[in-house]
């Protein structure tokens, strides 16, 4: 520092030296922020965090802030002042992230069952179809032979566990009709009515199917007469509906006497005697 002062009649002043400095300014980061509000959804594709409104001037480099398989990561940022010389380097917090498991589209799939099925003896079987590739399934209820009423269970297992939630298990409800006796063969064996001549008279089904055994009532008899014959049927229930047979009107007539040599006794006549 210079100093213009009376030299002819002073010394110089003695002037102490000052140390000062300019300090760095904060960088205004008030604005920044992670572009982070909610999980992602794992889909294959990379996904990536950052600092979204950084001001002019402003370098960063980060660490943990993309990824791709379903997890939870740790986002750093490190930000540098391009003027190093005049602004500090800011700093700001870290993030937690995620990239959540997705669902397995399962939309497409459906049990392969379009109507009750009929009893004839064999198993069945559903199934899921369309399952989607990485997918299968384990059943359990989803096969019977006999009629009834069935709930099929498909427990769903997926190769990728890591990026995919497993599906729960599907459910389904599954018929087994009972089937008809085909009793179009079946009839009375009676055409013309029975003549009394004291011996047992019966009359019968023929042509019953298989499986079927006819239980009667009124269907013998020895005296004339007017009768309605009913058949009840021993079958297999479980698996057949009752098969039906309508009564059957039958009759034993009155015989009639041969009396073709029956003859008046009077081999001659009688003369009067005054006895019977």
């Amino acid at each position: 520092v210079y100093l213009r002062y009376d030299e002819e009649n002073y010394n110089p002043p003695a002037v102490k030296e000052l140390e000062w400095e300019i300090k760095k300014a904060d960088c205004d980061i008030s604005r920044a922020r992670w572009s982070y509000t909610s999980p992602f959804v794992y889909d294959g594709n990379e996904k990536e965090v950052f600092i979204e409104n950084l001001p002019s001037g402003i370098s960063v480099s980060y660490s943990g802030n993309k990824g791709t398989n379903a997890g939870d990561y740790r986002a750093e940022a490190m930000l540098t002042a391009d003027d190093s010389i005049n602004f500090k380097d800011p700093a700001i917090e870290g993030i937690q992230w995620t990239i959540g498991k997705s669902p397995y589209d399962m939309s497409g799939v459906f049990w392969e069952y379009n109507d009750d099925f009929i009893y004839d003896g064999r198993v069945k079987t559903i199934r899921l179809k369309n399952m989607p590739a990485g997918a299968s399934a384990e059943y359990i209820g989803n096969t019977a032979e006999y009629a009834g009423d069935y709930r099929a269970e498909a427990k769903i297992t997926i190769e990728d566990t890591d990026n995919y939630l497993t599906p729960e298990s599907e459910y389904f409800d599954w018929r087994i009709q009972k089937a008809e006796y085909d009793m179009s063969g079946v009839h009375w064996e009676y055409s013309d009515d029975f003549i009394y001549d004291g011996h047992v008279k019966e009359v019968g089904l023929a042509g019953l199917p298989d499986g079927v055994v006819a239980v009667y009532s009124e269907n013998r008899a020895v005296y004339a007469a007017e009768y309605i014959a009913s058949a009840s049927f021993e079958y297999d229930e479980r698996n057949y509906e009752i098969p039906v047979v309508e009564n059957c009107r039958w009759s034993i007539k009155k015989a009639v006497f041969d009396l073709q040599q029956t003859r008046w006794a009077q081999p001659e006549e009688f003369s009067y005697d005054g006895t019977e």
